[in-house]
């Protein structure tokens, strides 16, 4: 097991382009550190600089102590874990696992007992002398991960290595992955554009945009607490609803303006400095609950019904504040990083499959909201609205 920590760590490709700049991270001892964000945001690149397979061109990356730019990807110890398995065809499961250690030179006997400790950890002893081809996704995913345990490397590297699973085998994959981490306690860096595989399997996550590091947490400081938009944005599904608002002062109270519509918000020094000024309202779907269900609490906003949509045992509701409501962001953030264009005055409310919600218009409570600069999108302020 080994630290490993980026340094400022850069990576400029010769026709200027910056794909990581001026990374700084601690990935702990034993830790499991998830680095999620949209396509091209860098995090594979960041991941393969670890590993050796690119070149770094800024900063130091430093492993156990030791500064490891210049080192040669087999004297690092890392072990990666790739997308496409990248196993050989033409070997048997027990030579596929067995391969990196006869490349080292161990004992025929060291190498069978190891072998076998290995398949035992991950269900594979029916398929011992089997090819690849015969194996289901998952099976070739679990051969994969025994040729890098057998290693007892430093650190595991896992680029996406669930995205070719479908959706019933990636949900097994992430709990014996990270299981296996935990009974291991190996360092690992886990890539993926994923962010339920992110918030499911991480001891904390690293969100990444166009190169930059934009938080590290655990995955609920990320979720409870974004320190900006993209970060609110791309984390959660549905996505935060964000929306154009406005703060003014009502007696000794502070009130938010969405639209037409005016809650309060009570008193938060942070929120003080955005008086009369413009701001961005984000609340999340769960966050927005029928008025009889919140029991008397809760800023409140009046909706029209637009549809709902079953996910048992939840609905997600389509809500319309009118015309005169906008949205603040122009684009939210798919798995993949799409942007998709967003209507204005549409929030979305996530409540029990089993409330039936009559067509018009109601009233809809909000739990909690966070507040960001329009200008950088910078959290200003996590608010619990507590009001009658």
């Amino acid at each position: 097991m080994v630290q490993i920590n980026f340094k400022d760590v850069a990576k400029r490709y010769a026709d200027g382009t910056d794909a990581v700049r001026s990374l700084n991270i601690d990935v702990r001892d034993g830790e499991f550190l998830v680095m999620v964000g949209p396509s091209g945001c860098g995090k594979t690149t960041a991941l393969r600089m670890v590993a050796g397979l690119e070149s770094i061109t800024g900063g130091e990356l430093v492993a156990g102590n030791r500064v490891i730019n210049n080192l040669a990807p087999r004297d690092r110890n890392f072990a990666m874990v790739f997308q496409n398995y990248a196993l050989y065809p033409h070997m048997t499961i027990f030579e596929n696992i067995a391969f990196p250690l006869e490349c080292e030179g161990v004992a025929k006997a060291e190498i069978k007992k190891r072998v076998e400790h290995v398949v035992g950890m991950l269900d594979l002893e029916p398929h011992l002398y089997r090819k690849p081809k015969s194996l289901s996704g998952g099976q070739r995913q679990r051969v994969a991960m025994g040729r890098a345990v057998i290693r007892r490397p430093h650190a595991f590297l896992m680029d996406e290595p669930l995205s070719n699973l479908d959706a019933k085998l990636r949900v097994q994959m992430r709990s014996e992955i990270t299981q296996l981490q935990h009974d291991l306690g190996t360092t690992t860096l886990y890539v993926t554009h994923d962010q339920v595989e992110a918030m499911t399997m991480g001891d904390r996550i690293a969100v990444m945009n166009k190169g930059v590091l934009q938080q590290v947490g655990t995955p609920l400081e990320i979720y409870e607490r974004p320190l900006n938009m993209f970060v609110a944005a791309f984390v959660g599904s549905p996505s935060i609803n964000l929306l154009s608002a406005r703060l003014e002062r009502t007696g000794d109270g502070v009130i938010c303006v969405v639209g037409e519509q005016r809650f309060g918000i009570g008193a938060t020094p942070e929120l003080e400095a955005w008086i009369d000024r413009g701001i961005v309202f984000g609340v999340r779907p769960e966050d927005v609950s029928l008025r009889s269900d919140a029991a008397g609490k809760g800023a409140t906003l009046k909706a029209e019904f637009v549809l709902s949509e079953m996910v048992p045992p939840e609905q997600l509701v389509h809500l319309d504040l009118g015309a005169d409501v906008v949205v603040a962001a122009t684009e939210e953030f798919d798995g993949d990083g799409t942007p998709r264009n967003l209507q204005n005055g549409k929030i979305i409310a996530r409540i029990p499959s089993e409330y039936a919600i009559s067509p018009g218009t109601g009233e809809w409570a909000i739990r909690k909201g966070h507040f960001f600069d329009p200008a950088n999108g910078a959290l200003i302020a996590s608010v619990r609205f507590d009001l009658n």
